[in-house]
């Protein structure tokens, strides 16, 4: 072998081999708690109430990002509550964050089943459930505003009672190697460049 195939050989080589490297550091992450969470432990609190036969019950869930304060308000009857979060969600290549809300529901009337449906903010269903005794609904928060819960009770004489906790979860994944793997890539490119050069030279 001569010494040009050498090391056009030696390059390949290389390459792949940073390029293999670069990937895995540029797809690797890690889960972890955001930093100084205000709202990421989740909230419980217990809202009850009933459902006439044939009926149906809307409970709202509002979450809204950039205010001045982070902190959860509900209204007297518990029909809705209120998330305000100061930070929305970050969306970059290093790091990725969503939020996910979750309503579970547990009927406090023996042998009831009903139905549970979610809609977002502009009016799409975005998940639901038949359930029976109890259930738990979870939904991906793409947009702030109000989402609706609506319980329908399907039986025409019993009325249903239902005890409802809302859940407000914030998901961080890191990617802490990125910015080695975009060094890693850089290099990948010096071989056949240098390749390419030697070539022209001789030409």
């Amino acid at each position: 072998m001569g010494r040009d195939s050498f090391l056009t050989a030696y390059s390949v080589i290389v390459c792949l081999v940073l390029l293999v490297l670069g990937g895995h550091f540029l797809l690797y992450e890690e889960w972890e708690l955001p930093p100084q969470p205000p709202l990421e432990q989740r909230w419980a609190g217990e809202i009850p109430f009933r459902t006439e036969p044939s009926q149906s019950v809307t409970v709202t869930y509002t979450i809204t990002y950039n205010w001045t304060w982070a902190g959860i308000t509900s209204s007297l009857d518990g029909t809705h509550l209120e998330i305000h979060d100061r930070r929305a969600p970050a969306n970059t290549f290093e790091v990725r964050e969503y939020d996910i809300g979750c309503y579970d529901a547990t009927a406090m009337t023996e042998n009831a089943s009903y139905a549970v449906r979610v809609y977002s903010p502009s009016g799409e269903l975005v998940n639901e459930a038949q359930c029976e005794g109890y259930h738990g609904i979870c939904w991906l928060i793409e947009e702030p505003g109000t989402y609706r819960i609506v319980v329908t009770n399907p039986s025409p004489f019993e009325t249903l009672e239902i005890v409802g906790t809302f859940q407000f979860t914030r998901n961080r994944f890191y990617r802490p190697y990125a910015r080695f793997g975009y060094v890693i890539f850089s290099l990948a490119l010096v071989f056949p460049l240098g390749a390419l050069i030697r070539k022209l030279k001789r030409h």
